[in-house]
């Protein structure tokens, strides 16, 4: 238990960033820049920006980690959406599955329904209920002229 505690405790005082990780762009060497302006005529062979040897290596440090970072995030960038896309594409397919299945379920239930629908047995049927009313009214008919005639 305590060789592991050990172990534990060696690999976190251990840890360095993971090489996944984004590092952020080195100035090298480090200071402030100095940009001199020189206009045509000046004691310059030509008119642009003169630059000290520090200025000049950190800008041009610069230049070159930005070249090579922006093609890293495009890769990267280029990965994530291939992967959103796969996982939608997989998306997509499992909720046309789940239609699919819902609507050929919907469909069996409707086509049910209208089999009960059209083959209703007799006892549903709307001719018992008038055949059964003609039979009572004429029951009534009959009880009432009996009735009648007893009095």
């Amino acid at each position: 238990m305590c060789k592991q505690i050990f172990v534990l405790l060696l690999v976190l005082t251990l840890a360095r960033p993971a090489v996944g990780q984004v590092r952020s762009i080195e100035t090298l060497p480090p200071g402030e820049d100095r940009i001199v302006v020189l206009k045509l005529g000046d004691p310059a062979p030509f008119a642009g920006q003169l630059y000290d040897n520090n200025t000049a290596l950190r800008w041009a440090n610069w230049l070159k980690q930005y070249r090579l970072r922006l093609d890293l995030d495009v890769r990267t960038q280029e990965d994530i959406c291939a992967v959103r896309m796969q996982a939608l594409s997989e998306s997509l397919v499992i909720e046309r599955g789940h239609y699919d299945d819902m609507s050929h379920a919907y469909q069996a239930k409707v086509a049910d329904l209208e089999f009960e629908l059209n083959h209703q047995p007799w006892y549903r049927s709307p001719w018992l209920g008038v055949a059964l009313g003609a039979v009572l009214t004429a029951g009534a008919v009959v009880g009432v002229v009996v009735l009648a005639e007893k009095k």
